[in-house]
């Protein structure tokens, strides 16, 4: 009699446990922004910061950058919105193929190398500060983007380690 009730503790705080994972996975991988034709101002701003000699890994931190704002889930095995690689191609004059092969080497580079994680940090500060003063987002920014975000990939992890069970 005391295990079956162990087990249904167990299954309850299982189930609790996933619920809370499912909402902490929503809030991380919803888009933070929805129009494509914000991406050029957001390129300026890179370009301001990396001047003239922009180097490949300068490329994959704003495609990472991007792709944070506009398709978090694509981190995950999800699929970027209809049209988002062309407008990145064209907004980078680069061509499509070269994102997406970037996109599967991203967050290894994000997680791994600390210099590759404060270019897209410091980026995405300053485009979110770019598209405050123009009014066209509003975001509070009391925590950290990429912490929300590295809680998304922590929450993914354990709902398909609970999917399993």
């Amino acid at each position: 009699m005391e295990q079956i009730i162990e087990t249904i503790r167990r299954i309850e705080k299982a189930r609790t446990a996933l619920r809370q994972a499912i909402v902490e996975n929503e809030l991380a991988t919803s888009p933070k922004l929805k129009d494509l034709s914000l991406m050029p101002k957001m390129y300026e701003v890179f370009e301001e910061m990396k001047g003239r000699n922009i180097t490949v890994n300068d490329r994959k931190e704003f495609i990472f950058a991007v792709i944070y704002l506009y398709s978090p889930c694509k981190f995950f095995g999800g699929k970027m919105p209809q049209g988002m690689r062309k407008a990145i191609s064209r907004t980078m004059k680069i061509d499509s193929t070269c994102i997406s092969r970037t996109c599967t080497e991203l967050m290894v580079l994000y997680t791994t190398y600390s210099d590759f994680r404060q270019g897209v940090d410091e980026l995405l500060n300053a485009v979110l500060k770019k598209l405050e003063r123009l009014s066209f987002m509003a975001f509070s920014r009391t925590a950290s983007l990429i912490n929300l975000f590295l809680l998304g990939c922590a929450s993914i992890i354990v709902t398909r380690s609970m999917s399993a069970l």
